[in-house]
This record gives C-alpha cells, sequence and structure tokens, in this order.
C-alpha cells in the first residue's frame, strides 16, 4: 500500500490530513497515483499524539511517530511521499528528501482561480490582510464574480482553502521563506516582495541563502503574471541580489513604496519598461516608465491622506497588488477615503498594541517584533508622539548579527532607555541586563516618569523563555495589567 507521511502535525499538517482523507483522487493525482489506490498515512512529530483527533486517527488508520523514537531518515525510509511542514528543517534527512512535497505546490496544483502571494522580513501580514479585506470588499460592492480567501503564514493552511463547496477567484496567501524553500511549481498571479532584512540566517545560513528562498517566489511566474518589488530591495545591501534576480524575470515589473520617485532612483532599475507606484510631488501615483523615462501619470492620493494603520510603503505595494488584480483605484482611493474606519489589518495584537495607562504611562506591546529593523520602527513611530520612550529588548537572532541594534536604536532621539532580557541579553550592549521579563519592567519601572512611553519590542525570536510571539506578548501585558493604576 502506497504510504503517504506528513512530517509536522501544526497547521499545514493538520490542513493536510484533512484534504488526503476528503479528497483522496486529487492527493492521488498529484502524487501521480490512480484515483482508487489505497494509501495509508503516518505523521511524524516531535509532540505525543494529540488526543483531540482520536477519533479521527482511529477512524482512518493513522499511525503517528514520535521524534524521540524516530529519526527524519528512519521515517522517510518507511514512507513513498511526505508533506513537510514549512518550520521542519531537512537538513539530517540527507537524499531520503526527495520524497518531500510543500503545501504550496500542492496547493498550485489543485486551486482553479488566481493567487496573490506575499512575502517580505517586515510587515506581511498587514499587507496580506489589507489587500485581502480591499480586493474582497470592492468584489462584493462591484458585484464581481467568485469570492476571495486568504491563507499561509497567517495561522490559516492553504489546502485548507481547497474546498469545493467554495467558488474563490481569488487566494491572497502570505508566504515565508520556509514555505517557498521547497516549492518547485508555485507560480502566482501577482507575486509581491515588500522588502528583506536579515533573518533566520539559523536555517539559510546567509542573506543570499535567506534571498534565494524568498525569490522562489517568481522562478515559476509566466509573462502574463505580475512581479512587485519593494523599494528597499534596491537599497545597497540587497541591490546586487536583485538586479540579479530582474534578470531572471519573465513577469512584468513594478516597483512600490513611498520613496520619492527621482531620476536617480529611476536609473538604478534596469528594465526597459516597468511600472512604480511611488511619490511624486508628494503625491502617491502610478507611473509608467520606458527607456528610463515617465511616459505616464496617474496620481492617487497625498500621502499624507494615507490611513494610518499601516506605514506608507505599505501602502504603495497594496495598491499596486490591488492593480495588478484587475482592482478600479479611483474606487479604492474614494472608499478608503470615506471609509477608513471599514479598513483594518486586524494584527494589532501583538504589533505596537496599546495595552493600557497606568500612573501616566503609557504601555506598548511589540512581541510581534523579531527582527531588529521592526522594532526600529516602532521605536521612530512612538517617537512622534512621546519626548521619552523606554525599550524593552531580547528574544533570539536566530543567526543575525545584532550588535549594532542598540547602537540604532540610542540613535532614536525619544529613546531614554534600553533594557534587555533572555538568553542573548549580554551579547546586545545594553546599559541594563536582566535574566526575565518581569525583571526587565522592574527596572523600567524605576526609571519612568509621567507621560512616557514603555515599548516591548524584543527584535528577537521568542524561544529562549516562551511558546511562541503571541505567548510573550501576553506575559507583558498581564504584567502591565498587574500594575496600580
Amino acid at each position: 500500500m502506497y504510504t503517504i507521511g506528513i512530517v509536522g502535525f501544526g497547521v499545514v499538517g493538520l490542513a493536510g490530513l484533512k484534504f488526503f482523507i476528503k479528497y483522496p483522487a486529487r492527493i492521488n493525482k498529484f502524487l501521480g497515483l490512480t484515483a482508487d489506490e489505497p494509501v495509508r498515512f503516518v505523521i511524524w512529530d516531535q509532540k505525543e499524539q494529540p488526543v483531540e483527533h482520536a477519533a479521527l486517527f482511529a477512524k482512518h488508520g493513522i499511525e503517528w511517530r514520535l521524534a524521540a523514537s524516530c529519526s527524519l531518515p528512519s521515517f522517510f525510509a518507511q514512507v513513498d511521499k511526505a508533506l513537510v511542514s514549512p518550520g521542519v528543517s531537512l537538513v539530517s534527512a540527507g537524499d531520503l528528501t526527495g520524497k518531500a512535497f510543500c503545501e504550496l505546490d500542492l496547493f498550485q496544483h489543485c486551486f482553479a482561480g488566481k493567487s496573490i502571494g506575499i512575502t517580505g522580513s517586515l510587515g506581511k501580514t498587514t499587507v496580506t490582510k489589507l489587500i485581502y479585506q480591499l480586493l474582497k470588499r470592492e468584489r462584493a460592492k462591484l458585484q464581481r464574480a467568485g469570492n476571495v480567501v486568504l491563507g499561509g503564514n497567517v495561522g490559516i493552511g492553504m489546502l485548507d482553502l481547497l474546498d469545493d463547496a467554495v467558488v474563490a477567484a481569488w487566494a491572497v496567501l502570505e508566504l515565508s521563506s520556509f514555505q517557498l524553500e521547497r516549492s518547485h511549481a508555485f507560480a502566482p498571479t501577482v507575486a509581491v516582495w515588500t522588502n528583506l532584512y536579515p533573518n533566520h540566517l539559523d536555517r539559510h545560513l546567509t542573506i543570499a541563502g535567506y534571498f534565494e528562498a524568498k525569490s522562489l517566489l517568481f522562478k515559476q511566474q509566466s509573462a502574463s503574471a505580475i512581479t512587485i518589488l519593494g523599494t528597499q530591495l534596491f537599497d545597497e545591501n540587497t541591490y546586487d541580489l536583485t538586479i540579479g534576480l530582474l534578470a531572471q524575470l519573465k513577469s512584468a515589473l513594478v516597483v512600490a513604496g513611498a520613496a520619492p520617485l527621482t531620476q536617480q532612483f529611476i536609473d538604478r532599475v534596469p528594465c526597459k519598461a516597468w511600472t512604480a507606484f511611488m511619490v511624486h510631488d508628494g503625491l502617491l501615483g502610478k507611473y509608467g516608465i520606458i527607456d528610463g523615462a515617465i511616459v505616464s501619470v496617474q496620481p492617487l492620493l497625498a500621502v499624507s491622506h494615507l490611513p494610518p494603520c499601516t506605514f506608507g510603503d505599505n501602502w504603495a505595494v497594496i495598491f499596486a497588488a490591488l492593480d495588478a488584480a484587475g482592482s478600479d483605484c479611483a474606487w479604492l482611493v474614494q472608499d478608503l477615503q470615506e471609509h477608513q474606519e471599514l479598513y483594518n489589518p486586524d494584527d494589532q495584537h501583538h504589533r505596537l498594541e496599546f495595552v493600557r495607562r497606568a500612573m501616566e504611562i503609557d504601555f506598548y506591546n511589540d512581541s510581534k517584533s523579531t527582527v531588529k529593523e521592526s522594532t526600529l520602527a516602532a521605536a521612530r513611530q512612538l517617537a512622534r508622539t512621546y519626548k521619552r520612550v523606554h525599550v524593552i529588548v531580547g528574544g533570539l537572532g536566530k543567526g543575525v548579527d545584532r550588535s549594532d541594534f542598540v547602537p540604532m536604536l540610542k540613535l532614536v532621539p525619544a529613546v531614554t532607555t534600553i533594557v534587555a532580557f533572555g538568553k542573548e541579553a549580554p551579547a546586545l550592549g545594553a546599559e541594563l541586563t536582566v535574566c526575565s521579563l518581569e525583571d526587565a519592567l522592574r527596572k523600567i519601572m524605576a526609571i519612568v516618569l509621567p507621560g512616557d512611553a514603555v515599548l516591548f519590542s524584543p527584535g528577537g525570536a521568542s524561544f529562549d523563555l516562551f511558546k511562541n510571539y503571541e505567548h510573550r506578548g501576553n506575559c507583558f501585558k498581564e504584567l502591565v495589567t498587574g500594575l496600580r493604576a
């Protein structure tokens, strides 16, 4: 009997199992089997078999392999093919990784609609959710056929979207480098890359390796597809890598960001014809460029009128993606201006989230910050409102050099105090270093004055002391809630 393995039983693994059981002919076709060929399922995970799925496992004869007693090479030797969750590294599996496939390629094989794939180091969740909300609202208002679905790295398995009962015209997918690095077939209608900052170097080893994983988003696109690159990718630290990517593109190029569209920037893009969603004379607009000259202009709205729920760079990317999907930009501008309150990425939990005011001090939870650039952005944002900002940093660097983290934070004028906590705290070079989050808040509370802001924005992964960034953020909020009013 043909054996399908599932490596990792989180969001992806569970969605995969449900899909395999519900649509056996579709997974068999993907694997090159006959529609009625019998298969069995075996799952490998580092955790014990979950009791809440015991009935499902018993009904379908699903077997469980615990990592402690079954190595990955041993597991792969027992299966014909395996769906591998993106969070699992296959370094130890060696030559047997040829049996692995990813959810993204299976999704590409089975999904009949069009797709927008979004990746980046910062802001991709916000961009993904706003694209989804705006596209869904516009299609409903203009009575366009087909639903819009949301999935990927937003906590919704892509295979959960492959429901025959839902006719989806568009899928909006947030994609991490882990989800992209094993893909050989995904070809989105619109591919969006917001920015790139060093991250996950414990897995990708180098910034070039990280860039290569992200760039797989574009490799299978056709000439009729559209590629959208954020302006940050043309900065000096990533410029050579970006130019190498442009040389391989078959798709049409769009560059998007809140940066000014200057001749100097235009000259940095070595393409005969491309489109920019950028700023000129204070207006975000759509600009057609041929042979280094602007040949068409479509003003959208003043940068000062962009809704405050996200940054200007993100709005430029959002407009570019929606335009690529066939949306009416004029309608979108009008709707944004008239109904700003309707558009909320709903990810303010743990992203510069206002927790409470206590003793005339404002507390912000930015636990979702897992890279230093995110913390810097949050500190600069608060510096527009507060004269004194006290920052708590920490977490794990995931292979990224964070030696410049604290010096860069000190350059933000309002940053008054920096306290580092956790496993890597001594290496960060903050003036105050403690072991726990409780100790960090205690140190801050001995320094703060009425009117100050306290920013919890670690700039590193949470796994040194917490289950995930949500757990970390909730612990901070509980501590702040316990302070006297």
